[in-house]
């Protein structure tokens, strides 16, 4: 999507116009097929985010519905881009598809050109290291915790908002009092369950982290994840505030422990490990 963003910026220049990103406010499987929506990567705000940070402050949401997936390719085109915006040029990507069945692509955008008065370009596949960069190749990533990775294809950190709740404050017990976050998505793609080297945006300030996902097996008999931050150098009161967390790099697996001393002095090496990354390289920018 970056080097699609990066085209966009290029070709608007080129032809002396302002910028749009079209995008969809929700996944068509949400409309068409709720069991199969994919755990999404980025959310429509993060997206919105993204794009302004690259300049593009010219968004607009298309909301997937059932009527939109039953027009036709050409009716589409006609009617929710060229009579709206009216483009001296289209910017797709090699694998973009639009109306019923999936039937407009690249191709046929082209094919109307003339009759619309418009170009159209279409960005290639990303290819890094030998390897294609795609949203699957990214969750797949994210899905086994290979940050480090998953982060270089994305060209970002991967992160997540979610609403500070109540905990049951063990951490606190055990001198390292956690943030317990609640996900703003129910189709968020988070991480599998580890400690992680992490970076905590709150109210606009940027803190190292150490993040825990799983079920605290130590403390808790539930299935339930969770997910809770102890944030370096911060103690503030920040219930129902909204919390960025920003993910680098997975150090170890969640472990059942003995007792809550030993839970304890593996959450003070986790610390101390965490603390000499950040000296070899401190992601708080």
């Amino acid at each position: 999507h970056c080097k699609l963003l990066k085209k966009l910026r290029e070709v608007a220049l080129e032809l002396n116009c302002e910028p749009l990103i079209l995008t969809y406010a929700n996944h068509s499987k949400d409309t068409l097929n709720k069991n199969k929506v994919p755990y999404i990567i980025s959310t429509t705000p993060q997206k919105i985010e993204i794009f302004k940070s690259r300049g593009l402050n010219n968004i607009e949401l298309l909301n997937f519905s059932t009527q939109l997936a039953e027009m036709s390719p050409e009716e589409f085109l006609e009617k929710e881009l060229i009579e709206k915006f009216h483009p001296k040029a289209i910017v797709l990507g090699y694998d973009t598809h639009f109306g019923k069945d999936r039937k407009g692509n690249y191709d046929l955008v082209k094919k109307f050109e003339e009759k619309y008065n418009y170009k159209t370009y279409r960005v290639e596949p990303l290819i890094f290291e030998g390897s294609l960069v795609s949203s699957t190749i990214i969750r797949g990533l994210l899905s086994k915790g290979e940050m480090i990775a998953a982060n270089r294809l994305l060209n970002r950190r991967f992160s997540f908002h979610g609403t500070v709740t109540q905990g049951k404050k063990i951490g606190k017990t055990l001198g390292y009092p956690t943030i317990n976050i609640q996900t703003e998505n129910e189709y968020q793609l988070t991480p599998p369950s580890g400690i992680y080297y992490s970076t905590s945006k709150i109210d606009n300030v940027m803190y190292n982290s150490v993040t825990n996902i799983g079920t605290n097996p130590t403390v808790s008999t539930t299935a339930d994840i969770k997910i809770e931050s102890f944030v370096l150098e911060f103690d503030e009161d920040v219930y129902g505030k909204n919390v960025e967390t920003f993910f680098i790099e997975r150090i170890r697996e969640e472990k059942k422990f003995n007792n809550l001393e030993e839970l304890k002095e593996a959450i003070h090496q986790d610390v101390q490990k965490i603390k000499g990354m950040i000296n070899e390289n401190n992601w708080l920018s």
